[in-house]
């Protein structure tokens, strides 16, 4: 590139002066690459490289301009514009760069106008982010933010989430009442098992947003179902694997499932089953969960033998199918945590509650006497399992 430098002398004589220079300009290829400036004129920022943030380019040493900034690829952020060095008539350095837009990144530094001390040495400024570029473009640059993080994770969470036990808070919120629903689960629905149903889906949505679009299934087993017959409780959760609210697995199948007292699964999770919140819940009184604080509320109302299949040999040992409080019955339950290391491991069928009136534990606020659902040990809670 020629241009023309045109000066007057002490004579008032015109002198025409020739100069030329060539343009150059930054490449990309190194993720942070700096244009170099030409011997006059305006440098040319560097192009985005991998990360998508070239840095500026570097002014003319003598009239030149300010560089142009990167300009950022898909989500990087411009570079800074620098003066020119010292020359007649030198500009200053360029504005900050703006950072670069989400799908195609601007072009960052304009020129400067001109002042006293343009001739300065402003290489150090080279490549310094404006304002707006300052910030950590990480994220922009290909790595995820932390929102887009969250909400990753939060998907692959809910897509896991398979498996609780309904807490007594849940209970309680859902029926209205401080003792819950005892042997009465209908909840508005046309069986027991519907109604149950229900309260799982609806738990589930309580303990993580989401979670209750998903097709819920109370583990109970009953004496008749919608066709007629009997009912397994195992015959209806589906074939696996199931997780809790942390994503640790119960049990990979029915088989694991149904291994021996407890199922085949995380350690921590099968010796202590939790609830829709994700807390162990031994630790889960009427004040919520308190670690290093245990209750009794190991009773979990199931209907089932030891391999998901039903044990009643009546309705009344179902609570007439999960649709009664007052009928005398004593329904079957299993243990959501052993009792110890060498009594009441079983997890899906362990003994039978004193009755289906709904109650509590007294270490949970109840009385712990009568025939209530929860007066051995537990508050009428019962397990849930999501479909695939």
């Amino acid at each position: 590139m020629t241009r023309t430098l045109v000066f007057y002398g002490a004579s008032g004589c015109l002198l025409l002066l020739f100069a030329c220079s060539a343009e150059s300009s930054g490449t990309g290829t190194n993720p942070r690459a700096t244009g170099s400036g030409g011997s006059l004129s305006t440098g040319t920022g560097g192009a985005a490289g991998t990360n998508g943030s070239g840095s500026a380019g570097r002014g003319g040493n003598s009239t030149g301009g300010a560089g142009t900034g990167g300009s950022g690829a898909g989500t990087g952020a411009g570079g800074t514009g620098v003066a020119g060095a010292t020359g007649t008539g030198g500009s200053t350095a360029g504005s900050g760069g703006s950072a670069g837009a989400r799908d195609g990144g601007s072009t960052g530094g304009t020129a400067g106008t001109p002042v006293a001390d343009a001739g300065r040495d402003v290489s150090a400024d080279a490549g310094t982010p404006g304002a707006d570029a300052s910030r950590d473009v990480s994220a922009d640059a290909g790595t995820p933010g932390a929102d887009a993080s969250r909400d990753a994770s939060g998907d692959a969470a809910t897509s896991n989430f398979s498996f609780f036990v309904a807490s007594m808070k849940a209970l309680q919120t859902l029926s209205g009442k401080t003792e819950g629903f005892g042997g009465d689960l209908t909840f508005g629905q046309a069986s027991g098992l519907a109604g149950a149903d229900e309260i799982c889906r609806q738990t589930a949505e309580m303990g993580m947003s989401g979670a209750g679009n998903k097709s819920w299934r109370a583990f109970l087993s009953a004496t008749k179902g919608p066709a007629g017959t009997a009912v397994n409780a195992r015959d209806r959760i589906g074939p696996g694997p199931w997780y809790d609210r942390n994503g640790r697995l119960l049990a990979a199948s029915l088989t694991d499932l149904f291994a021996g007292p407890r199922p085949k699964g995380d350690a921590m999770l099968v010796n202590d089953f939790s609830n829709e919140r994700g807390e162990p819940n031994h630790y889960v009184g009427a004040g919520g969960y308190v670690p290093n604080v245990t209750v009794d509320n190991h009773d979990t109302l199931t209907g089932s033998d030891t391999m998901g299949m039903l044990r009643a040999t009546s309705m009344a040992e179902t609570c007439n199918d999960w649709t009664s409080t007052t009928v005398v019955g004593k329904a079957w339950c299993g243990h959501s945590w052993p009792r110890s290391a060498s009594a009441g491991l079983q997890w899906a069928s362990d003994h039978t509650v004193p009755g289906c009136v709904p109650g509590l534990d007294k270490t949970l606020g109840g009385t712990g006497t009568g025939s209530c659902v929860g007066c051995s040990g537990g508050y009428g809670g019962f397990y849930c399992f999501a479909l695939p």
